[in-house]
């Protein structure tokens, strides 16, 4: 009796630890798409984007906006949050190296919703 035991009980705990149903993300977070057209920003935007320090007011295309920190992206772009004064909305603009250039894109989280409609 202890043989089987000793037997069936390790099968019975890798059975039930194998079949466990794990999560699965019904829509990918992060999706590398190449072959869309990025909305470059002129070369005074972008020297603003890159050298303005957190909280600076400055005017990009046309727009006061308030610069804040930079950051990391998900795909590994440094990126730049800015609020519109007049709205109190936000953009994103990024900086993609192999175009030497910031790009304006939405931000994933504030429009997450509005961008599946």
């Amino acid at each position: 009796m202890k043989r089987l035991i000793k037997l069936v009980l390790p099968c019975m705990i890798l059975q039930s630890c194998s079949s466990i149903n794990q999560p699965i993300a019904s829509q990918d977070l992060v999706v590398i798409d190449h072959g869309f057209t990025r909305n470059t920003v002129t070369k005074s935007d972008s020297y603003f984007l890159q050298t303005g320090k957190s909280g600076d007011s400055v005017t990009l295309s046309s727009e006061n906006v308030v610069l804040q920190d930079m950051y990391i992206s998900a795909l590994g772009l440094e990126c730049r949050k800015v609020t519109l004064s007049a709205q109190l909305d936000i953009k994103v603009y990024c900086y993609d190296s192999s175009i030497d250039n910031w790009f304006f894109t939405k931000p994933v989280l504030s429009t997450y919703g509005k961008a599946l409609k």
